[in-house]
C-alpha cells in the first residue's frame, strides 16, 4: 500500500475520467454517479485519507472502502465496467509518460548548458584520452559536444518510447474486455493518451513499456556515470584539467587539503544501483505468465527508482557543467605535448612523401624511440601548435574549432525549437 502513494494522483485521475464517462453515457444513475464523482474529487485534494485504511490490499481497494463508508450501497456503481487490471495499467502508463517527459525536459536543459559551454570553449585546447592515456589534442568544446551527442541519442530513444507508452488500456477489463459500452476513445482523450489499445490481453499483461523506458534510462545513467568518472579524474591533482564547483565537493573529515567530488561519486554509485534494479525488473517479468500477475507490483517501484536516479543525475550534471571551469594552463601544457601530434604527423609524412601509412608509422615510432621527434616536427609542423593540426581537419564533426563552433550554433537553434515542441507535450 505504501508504494501506491507515488501513483495516488494518477489513480484518482483515471477513476474520475471513467466515472465521468459512465455518467455521460447514462450507464449509471446520475444522482449516485455525481455523489461518487464528488467523493473522488475530494480524495484527489486529500489522497492521504486513503492510506488510513490499513486493511486495504492496495489503493483501489482503499477507494472502494472509502466510498462505501461515505455513500453506502450507492458506491456499488463505482466498479461497473472496471477492473483493477486495466486501471493499474492506465495509471502506470500515465506515470511512466510523466516520468519520461520530465527526463526529456532535463535532457534538453543539460544539452543547452553544454552547448553554451561549447561556444565558450570551442577553441580551448584539451587532451583526449584512449585507454586512460593521453591520445590527441582536441578542444574542450569538442569534448562537451561528445556528451551532448550521446544525450541527443537518448533523447530520441525516449521520444520513441513515449509513443509506445502513450496508449490507454481502459476497457480491457480483467483480461477479456467488458460488456459495458464505455467510450474508450473519449476516456483516452480525457486522460491525455493519443490513442486506445487494440488488444485486451496485451494491455493488462504487458509491462514491456516500463522495461523499455527503464532500459533507456539505465543506458543513459551508465553513460553519465562515465562522464562522472571523467570529471572525477580531470579534477584530481594528477590531471588538474578542470575545476568543479565547490558545492559538488566536500572537505575530508581528517585531511583539510582534500575536496572530494561527492555528488559525482553518488551519481556513479546510483548508476550501479539502477543496473541492479533493471536486472531485477527483467527477472521478475520473465517468470510470469501472460495475463495480470501480482509480481508486477514489484516491477513498478523499481522503475520509479530508476527514473528518479536518472533525474537526479541530470540535475547534478546540469548544475556542475553550468559552473565548470577549465584549468587552461594545464590543459594547454598537456595538449601541446609533441607526442600527442604523432598520429597526425604519421599521416602527413605518408601523404607528403607518398609512402605507405604503415611504413610512415614505423618510421615515426623509430624517431620517437631515438628521441628525435623535435626535428621531425620542425620539418612537418614548424609551429608545433596543435591548433594548426586541428585546422587541417576541416570537416563536420571534427575537433576543428571553427567546425565545433559552427555545430554548436546549429544545435543551439535546434534545441530551442525542440524545447518548444516538448513543452506542448507536457501533461
Amino acid at each position: 500500500m505504501k508504494d501506491d502513494e507515488k501513483i495516488s494522483g494518477e489513480v484518482l485521475e483515471v477513476e474520475i475520467a471513467r466515472v465521468k464517462n459512465l455518467l455521460d453515457k447514462k450507464l449509471i444513475p446520475r444522482d449516485e454517479g455525481e455523489k461518487i464523482l464528488k467523493c473522488l474529487e475530494d480524495l484527489r485534494k486529500s489522497p492521504e485519507k486513503l492510506f488510513e485504511y490499513k486493511e486495504a490490499e492496495d489503493i483501489f481497494e482503499a477507494i472502494e472502502i472509502y466510498l462505501y463508508k461515505i455513500l453506502g450501497p450507492s458506491a456499488g456503481w463505482f466498479s461497473l465496467g472496471r477492473s483493477r487490471n486495466d486501471h493499474i495499467a492506465a495509471v502506470l502508463r500515465l506515470k511512466a509518460k510523466r516520468y519520461v517527459l520530465s527526463i526529456m525536459k532535463r535532457i534538453i536543459s543539460l544539452r543547452k548548458i553544454l552547448v553554451k559551454k561549447v561556444i565558450e570553449y570551442h577553441s580551448q585546447l584539451f587532451p583526449s584520452y584512449t585507454h586512460a592515456r593521453e591520445a590527441q589534442p582536441i578542444t574542450f568544446g569538442h569534448y562537451l559536444l561528445s556528451i551532448e551527442e550521446e544525450l541527443e541519442d537518448h533523447y530520441r530513444m525516449f521520444s520513441e518510447i513515449l509513443s509506445i507508452i502513450d496508449l490507454s488500456p481502459i476497457g480491457a477489463g480483467a483480461v477479456g474486455g467488458t460488456t459495458v459500452e464505455i467510450d474508450r476513445e473519449e476516456i483516452a482523450r480525457s486522460l491525455g493518451f493519443s490513442r486506445h489499445s487494440r488488444n485486451t490481453l496485451y494491455m493488462v499483461s504487458s509491462r514491456g513499456f516500463l522495461l523499455l523506458a527503464a532500459s533507456i534510462a539505465v543506458s543513459l545513467e551508465a553513460y553519465l556515470s562515465r562522464v562522472a568518472n571523467d570529471l572525477i579524474l580531470f579534477s584530481s591533482k594528477p590531471y588538474s584539467l578542470v575545476e568543479i564547483p565547490s558545492r559538488h565537493a566536500a572537505t575530508s573529515s581528517i585531511m583539510p587539503h582534500k575536496a572530494n567530488p561527492v555528488t559525482l561519486e553518488v551519481l556513479r554509485a546510483r548508476a550501479g544501483e539502477s543496473i541492479g534494479l533493471l536486472t531485477a525488473m527483467f527477472d521478475i517479468y520473465r517468470s510470469t505468465t501472460n495475463g495480470y500477475n501480482l509480481d508486477f507490483q514489484e516491477i513498478n517501484r523499481l522503475a520509479w527508482r530508476i527514473f528518479e536516479n536518472l533525474i537526479d543525475a541530470l540535475e547534478i550534471l546540469s548544475d556542475l557543467f553550468e559552473k565548470i571551469k577549465v584549468r587552461k594552463e594545464k590543459a594547454e601544457e598537456i595538449s601541446r605535448d609533441p607526442e600527442l601530434l604523432t598520429a597526425d604527423i604519421v599521416e602527413i609524412v605518408s601523404t607528403s612523401r607518398m609512402i605507405p601509412h604503415r611504413e610512415a608509422h614505423k618510421m615515426v615510432a623509430t624517431i620517437i624511440r631515438e628521441k628525435k621527434l623535435e626535428s621531425l616536427l620542425n620539418e612537418y609542423l614548424p609551429s608545433k601548435n596543435p591548433i594548426d593540426i586541428l585546422a587541417k581537419k576541416d570537416y563536420r564533426g571534427s575537433p576543428n574549432p571553427k567546425r565545433v563552433l559552427e555545430l554548436a550554433k546549429e544545435k543551439e537553434k535546434a534545441l530551442s525549437e525542440e524545447e518548444g515542441r516538448l513543452s506542448r507535450l507536457q501533461l
